[in-house]
C-alpha cells in the first residue's frame, strides 16, 4: 500500500502515526474502526521452472508481524498457532505442496491422496489420452478430482473440478408399475447408486469479494475477484447481478464462468456484461451464495462509476 501511496512509509520519521489504527502507547491492541484491524490476505503468485521439478524446496517467510495463516496452492501449511510473534522468520518444506501442470485427487476432508502430471503434445481442435488415474484404496464415500490444463508458459488455460462417490452406479431389474391414477411408469431397482449425501455435511464457507465495474457504450462489465477464506471447500459459488434490494436477477447477464469450486485460500476473477436498459433505473446488487456458501450480497455496486 506504501508503494500505491495509500500510505506513507510508515518507517520515515512519524509517518506511522498518520497510518489509521495507530494509538499512542498502545502497541499490541487495536481499534476495531481500524482498516487493518480485520483479517487481511497477502498473495503472490510465482511460476516454478520445470527444471526444479523434483528439488528439495522451502517457503522462507522473512519477516511475520504478529501472525498468519499460510496457504499454498489452496493447502493449509502452517496456521496461526505456529506462525506467532514479533518479525519472526519462519521456513517449511514444502516439495509436496508445489505443482507444476500436475492432476490431483482430493478425499473429503481434502487430504490429497494422489497426484500425477504428464506432458502432452496435441494439434488444434484435437485430442489425445494424457495418462490413466489409478485411484488409491482408501477413498472416502465422497472425493475431489481436479484436472488442470497449462501450457508450456505453465499459464492455466484449463480447470476442471469433480465430485465421485466410491459407490458404484450399477444397474439392477426393471418393471412397469402403475399409480393410482391407473398410469403405467417404468420402475427402476438399481443394486447400488452413487451416493453424495455426505456433501450436505459440508461446513459453510464464507467467500470474499472484490469488484470491478465499468461502462462501456450500452452495456456495463463487472469484474469479480473471489477468495475462499475459509478453511474448507467452497462447493458450486454462484454469482448474480441484481435489480435492488430483493429484486430480480438481471436477465440476460453473460458471465464468463460461473457455479465455481474454491479450494481454501483458492481466488478466481469472473467477468459478466450486462445491458444497461436491463437494470431498469435500479441500483445495481451482487449476491453471491452457493452449496455450502454463506450467502453475501453487496450493495449498489455500480454507485462507484455513476
Amino acid at each position: 500500500m506504501t508503494e500505491n501511496d495509500v500510505y506513507p512509509d510508515p518507517y520515515f520519521g512519524s509517518n506511522l502515526k498518520s497510518i489509521p489504527g495507530y494509538r499512542e502507547g498502545r502497541w499490541l491492541s487495536m481499534s476495531k474502526d481500524s482498516p487493518f484491524y480485520p483479517t487481511w490476505w497477502y498473495r503472490k503468485s510465482f511460476v516454478v521452472s520445470k527444471e526444479l521439478k523434483g528439488k528439495k524446496m522451502v517457503l522462507h517467510l522473512d519477516g511475520i508481524n504478529y501472525k498468519a495463516n499460510v496457504w499454498l496452492n489452496g493447502r493449509k501449511i502452517a496456521d496461526s498457532s505456529k506462525v506467532i510473534g514479533m518479525f519472526r522468520r519462519f521456513e517449511f518444506d514444502v516439495d509436496k505442496f508445489v505443482r507444476i501442470g500436475e492432476e490431483n485427487v482430493y478425499n473429503f476432508d481434502l487430504d490429497e491422496v494422489y497426484s500425477k502430471s504428464a506432458n502432452v503434445s496435441v494439434a488444434a481442435d484435437w485430442k489425445t489420452e494424457a495418462f490413466k488415474i489409478d485411484f488409491p484404496d482408501k477413498l472416502g464415500k465422497i472425493y475431489f478430482l481436479s484436472l488442470k490444463l497449462h501450457n508450456s508458459a505453465l499459464e492455466e488455460i484449463s480447470d476442471n473440478f469433480y465430485w465421485l462417490s466410491t459407490t458404484p452406479d450399477i444397474q439392477g431389474s426393471k418393471e412397469e408399475v402403475r399409480t393410482d391414477k391407473g398410469w403405467g411408469v417404468l420402475k427402476a431397482n438399481p443394486k447400488s447408486f452413487a451416493d453424495f449425501t455426505s456433501l450436505n455435511n459440508l461446513p459453510k464457507v464464507k467467500i470474499d469479494a472484490s469488484y470491478d465495474v465499468e461502462k462501456n457504450g450500452t452495456e456495463s462489465i463487472v469484474k469479480v475477484k473471489l477468495i475462499n477464506v475459509g478453511s474448507h471447500l467452497a462447493l458450486q459459488v454462484h454469482l448474480a447481478l441484481i435489480k435492488g434490494e430483493g429484486g430480480d436477477e438481471i436477465s440476460p447477464t453473460y458471465w464468463d464462468d460461473n457455479y465455481i469450486n474454491l479450494l481454501p485460500g483458492e481466488s478466481r476473477t469472473i467477468s459478466a456484461r450486462y445491458l444497461n436498459d436491463d437494470l431498469d433505473n435500479s441500483k445495481l446488487y451482487l449476491k453471491i451464495d452457493g452449496w455450502n456458501i454463506e450467502p453475501t450480497f453487496k450493495k449498489d455496486i455500480v454507485s462507484q462509476i455513476d
